[in-house]
């Protein structure tokens, strides 16, 4: 009896739940080897310049500073609800979106890549100290639709992505500079309202037919700047009149009594959550006089 780990939040249910029993979810019965059509952010980060370190020490300390290099990067991953795939000598390849889906997965991602030359930058400084050789990486990320194990089958060493977007985080990876993370138009349009891009050359890459736009990113925006999940595309918003009444009358009633009201909204992951508030703060902001907004935000990665 295999446990089959929920799409939405990774908790591992026992074989024959309907239900996760974290969050409620529905679950899908998935055989082990079973492949799937999903949206999956695919980072790829390299040591650059281990050939050259492994020419002039020895084998076992360059083992030992790439292990190390890897444990602070894994962590980074893992903290910023990612997957480490698997690792290729000096290389890494890096998921988010499965097994576990988040709304903003591509933004996990590029502030984990962040998050990890900074790491990168930290384990530097301590084998400076030490003496050792200092290592520098490059990361490419995109995403896109990719086929993918759900369940890493044991007969083989990864999920076998297969798909144009885990070949392009590649060649992006190849085509980046030392120190920095560079990602494609998929992973930029996704996120350009909360990291900071530099927009680079169209580029070149082996097996692509026309250049691809490319963006390095720089620093992750702070909510105030462009907040979470915007893309500048907009669609009107289809079924939440009850919803939105609902807030509008709990406005109504703080106002008119002149005491706090508390509304909380639970939903799982990408069904519209941000959209709801967003509507509700545009449409409180034409009211005489408008009402002042104070918004926090708590990041499950830090």
């Amino acid at each position: 009896m295999m446990p089959v780990a929920c799409p939405v939040c990774a908790t591992e249910n026992p074989d024959g739940a309907k239900f996760c029993l974290n969050c409620g979810s529905r679950l899908q019965q998935v055989g082990v080897g079973q492949r799937e059509r999903k949206f999956v952010v695919t980072l790829f980060a390299d040591l650059v310049g281990s050939t050259a370190l492994g020419e002039r020490e020895d084998p076992e300390v360059v083992q030992t500073l790439i292990q190390r290099a890897f444990g602070v990067l894994a962590r980074e991953v893992d903290r910023h609800g990612g997957t480490v795939d698997k690792l290729m000598g000096d290389g890494m390849l890096a998921l988010f979106g499965v097994p576990a889906v988040h709304e903003d997965d591509p933004a996990r991602a590029v502030n984990a890549a962040l998050a990890m030359q900074a790491a990168l930058g930290e384990l530097n400084r301590e084998l400076a100290a030490e003496g050792r050789p200092q290592l520098a990486m490059r990361v490419g990320i995109e995403a896109g639709e990719v086929l993918v194990h759900i369940e890493r089958p044991p007969d083989l060493p990864d999920r076998m992505v297969t798909g144009d977007s885990a070949n392009t985080a590649a060649r992006l990876q190849s085509a980046a500079e030392p120190g920095g993370v560079v990602v494609g138009p998929s992973v930029q349009a996704a996120t350009a309202t909360v990291i900071e891009y530099e927009t680079l050359e169209p580029l070149t890459l082996k097996g692509k037919a026309d250049p691809v736009p490319a963006f390095r990113a720089l620093a992750s925006r702070s909510e105030h700047e462009g907040g979470p999940g915007r893309s500048g595309l907009e669609v009107p918003l289809i079924g939440r009149v009850e919803e939105l009444a609902t807030l509008h009358q709990t406005l109504r009633a703080a106002v008119d009594a002149g005491r706090p009201r508390l509304v909380t909204v639970l939903a799982p992951a990408g069904v519209g959550k941000s959209r709801l508030a967003h509507e509700f703060h545009e449409a409180t902001g034409k009211l005489q006089p408008p009402p002042r907004w104070l918004r926090g935000r708590a990041l499950a990665y830090g």
